[in-house]
């Protein structure tokens, strides 16, 4: 095999991956309910198809025999490789007849928990997130580890990542955050908003979503958005991506900022290097790296003053009768508000890092055996009542409220509070470098900040691990810090 087979081969690869991920799109947006069986059968052939082509003998030796020879390479050659034998060193521990039972467990498991969330029915679920928390422990098993079997599933995300490491960084994070809690008596999921009152059909809400995204800078012609469950992004294909989003009829901001969490996304995908697209070194870092994109987005730029103020044009543009007596300054204290909310996705800056807490606490228990999932309700109810001091008095608001784990994703959780991190350390560094920043956000100016995401982040694709990344972009370690201190200088005033 030559270099250029090697390439031929990862773009079909790619496109098989691209292939699921259209079925999986559809899967949560648009198909029938009744499509459920059939759509497993489909995802688990397409996720065989990927298995098969990857450890393909000719390319497995030609890998193989490449990655001894890595001085022989070009730099983009050797990254390619080098991601490349990863993801088959990983895929040969793994069966043909485990990969495909997983995929056809996760879709089942998916179609169940949005069949039951809205009944409230961990019951009705229960038998599906067995079946998929049994996959993953094989999983873990079949990969290997050497300290923790959690650490195997925390690899896929977040690569080199290890539990012993993470757990003490989070539980960290989380104690600081609970002594900036303002007071005891700190509302839960209050409605103290200036919008009070008043309504925003989800047709509109969609409309001013798109409107916002394309004022940011994402080509109408390359981008759908769509409504859906649990939002997420997939990249479709090259100047293919999907965006969905979720609504409040009597909350705007509640759309308006998951779908920039789900831009913050969208932008890392457009900005990947074109030149490399269908290859390793045309991809994200990593998870954390992805993560820090979109907590950028939602919250860094999101929340600030500046963006409130050129959001709020927007908004009295668009919804003049609805936000007519009202400013931008209340714009932003309305979205900046602190209280113990029970849902991730809602949740105040300050909180977010708690509830990831519980998830990596929780995972950490399910993968190990040590917590069955028939008293995971009553797990996940002690824990929120432990740091957030409020509890869950339904599954619907409690375990049920996110789909990661009924779509196999354990092991994801730890790359939001990662992605927070190192979204505090971007936002820093770029604030030190351009101090014109605020000014050109508040006139919807994003040209300079995402040239910067550019050079530092999206051009590298996968030739850097996470930490190198963020080293090379800030011009220091990677570490809590710089979170932490912007969590403080916004909140700590709150305290009082």
């Amino acid at each position: 095999m030559e270099l250029s087979e090697f390439y031929l081969r990862l773009r079909k690869i790619n496109c098989l991956h691209e292939i699921a991920a259209l079925l999986e799109w559809d899967q949560n947006v648009f198909m029938p309910a009744a499509g459920a069986a059939s759509r497993a059968q489909q995802l688990g052939l397409m996720h065989t198809l990927v298995h098969q082509q990857l450890l393909a003998p000719d390319l497995v030796d030609f890998v193989d025999t490449f990655a001894s020879r890595s001085s022989a390479l070009s730099e983009d050659d050797a990254v390619n490789i080098r991601e490349t034998k990863r993801q088959i060193d990983r895929m040969r521990k793994l069966p043909d007849n485990f990969i495909e039972e997983k995929s056809k467990a996760v879709s089942a498991s998916y179609c169940a928990w949005a069949a039951s969330r809205p009944k409230n029915d961990f019951a009705a679920v229960r038998p599906s997130l067995e079946k998929v928390i049994e996959l993953v422990r094989w999983e873990a098993d079949l990969c290997g580890y050497e300290a923790h079997p959690y650490d195997a599933l925390l690899d896929i995300y977040e690569p080199q990542a290890r539990l012993h490491e993470i757990k003490p960084l989070l539980l960290t994070i989380a104690d600081r955050v609970r002594q900036l809690f303002p007071r005891e008596d700190l509302p839960v999921d209050a409605d103290a908003s200036a919008l009070s009152g008043k309504q925003f059909p989800e047709s509109r809400q969609f409309d001013f979503c798109r409107t916002l995204l394309q004022a940011i800078g994402l080509p109408p012609q390359s981008f759908r958005l769509d409504p859906t469950a649990h939002p997420f992004v997939r990249h479709i294909g090259a100047r293919d991506i999907r965006i969905t989003s979720r609504c409040q009829t009597n909350n705007i901001f509640a759309a308006v900022f998951t779908t920039l969490h789900e831009t913050g996304h969208a932008i890392y995908e457009f900005g990947l290097p074109p030149q490399h697209y269908g290859t390793p070194r045309g991809e994200p870092a990593s998870l954390a790296i992805h993560e820090s994109q979109s907590r950028l987005w939602e919250n860094f730029i999101g929340r600030s003053k500046p963006f409130c103020s050129f959001l709020f044009t927007l908004l009295c543009r668009d919804f003049p009768a609805e936000f007519a007596n009202l400013s931008a300054d209340q714009i932003w204290s309305d979205v900046n508000q602190v209280q113990k909310s029970l849902i991730r996705v809602e949740a105040d800056e300050l909180t977010y890092s708690l509830h990831i807490v519980i998830r990596l606490l929780l995972e950490e228990q399910l993968v190990s055996g040590t917590l069955p999932v028939l008293d995971l309700p009553d797990a996940w109810n002690a824990l929120y009542e432990h740091y957030l001091r409020i509890r869950p008095t339904n599954n619907y608001a409690g375990v049920m409220q996110d789909v990661h784990w009924f779509q196999g994703a354990v092991g994801y959780f730890p790359a939001y509070a990662l992605g927070n991190m190192y979204a505090a350390q971007l936002w820093s560094a770029l604030r030190r470098e351009n101090t014109n920043i605020d000014g050109q956000i508040e006139q919807g100016d994003f040209s300079a900040l995402i040239a910067w995401l550019t050079d530092n982040i999206f051009v590298h694709g996968k030739k850097f691990t996470a930490a190198e990344l963020i080293r090379r972009a800030t011009s220091k370690e990677p570490s809590a810090e710089d979170f932490l201190q912007y969590l403080e200088a916004k909140f700590a005033p709150q305290k009082e």
